[in-house]
Parts: C-alpha cells; structure tokens; sequence
C-alpha cells in the first residue's frame, strides 16, 4: 500500500485498505405516517448512530478480496480519523471500480460505528 492519510484496520493492527474519503453522519430507525389531515408523525426506534460513508481503495485484488470478507464477516475494523478512533463494521458490500485495470480499485462503502473511543 502507498501513503494514505486514513486506513481501515483490524484490532490485531493489520491494514485491510486505504480510506481516501470519509463524510460522517448519523443513521436512526424512523417511521413516518402522514396523517389525513395532511399532517406527519415520526417515531424514532433505538438511538442514533454514527455512520461514516467511506471511498476506500486497494492496490490489489487480495486486498479487495480481505475488505469482501471482512464485510461478509462484520469483523470489527478500527478507523482513525482526525484524532479519534472508531470500532466499527462495513454496513454493506462495496461495489468496486477499477481505476487502473488489475491494479487501483476503489469502492464506496458505509461503515456503522459500534464505538468511539
């Protein structure tokens, strides 16, 4: 892997990709009914949580193959960005492009924070 600013981990330390992009925000399960009087009502469900959408990129499809299996297994994945450090999951499969064939890939992925510390 080159030089990169961010990087997913696993707690044992080894670097699974690079993070080029990281926006962050917060995801609640919500429900919202419109009533007939042209009214709404929402009912939140549990607590809010952080979720960070991230752009990652591997140098590799090994590299690609050890970030599907860590989403396919929730392993947890450590985040370190801008001073803090997330435990967290990639929240869906990413869905990879090839930057230069068979050997940059990038993918955009959602990654749910299970805790900050």
């Amino acid at each position: 892997m080159s030089d990169y600013l961010y990087k997913l981990q696993k707690q044992n330390g080894t670097v699974v990709c690079e993070v080029m992009n990281v926006v962050f925000g917060y995801d609640r399960n919500k429900v919202v009914q419109r009533l007939y009087g042209g009214g709404y009502i929402y009912q939140t469900l549990g607590e809010k949580t952080g979720k960070f959408k991230l752009t990652i990129r591997v140098w590799s499809q090994d590299e690609m193959k050890a970030v599907n299996e860590a989403e396919a297994d929730a392993t947890p994945l450590i985040l370190d960005y801008k001073g803090a450090r997330y435990l967290g999951i990639i929240d869906d499969a990413p869905n990879w492009n090839s930057k230069v064939r068979g050997e940059v890939y990038t993918a955009a992925v959602r990654f749910a924070v299970l805790e900050e510390t």
